[in-house]
């Protein structure tokens, strides 16, 4: 889990992302994930928006998941310039 978030978002910083949010689920592989992407941020003196960090409480599934946490982050006003998507 750690790897694979590092890897995105270097990929993402390598497109010139530095606005970066993060789309989870409130599972103990979300809240590793999560800690991947705080960790990547300090690592990389990197400001981390908490607008942009969205856990929503786990609905019936997945995809409604991601949907309640895309909702959130729209309705935040925050507008990052990439995801990194939980699933």
């Amino acid at each position: 889990n750690t790897a694979v978030v590092r890897l995105g978002m270097q990929h993402l910083r390598e497109y010139g992302h530095h606005q970066i949010a993060y789309l989870g689920a409130p599972t103990a592989e979300g809240r590793e994930r999560l800690a991947a992407f705080e960790d990547f941020h300090r690592d990389h003196a990197m400001i981390l928006d908490r607008k942009h960090v969205v856990t929503p409480p786990f609905l019936t599934d997945y995809v409604e998941c991601g949907q309640e946490a895309f909702s959130i982050l729209w309705q935040s006003g925050a507008r990052p310039t990439a995801l990194l998507v939980y699933n």
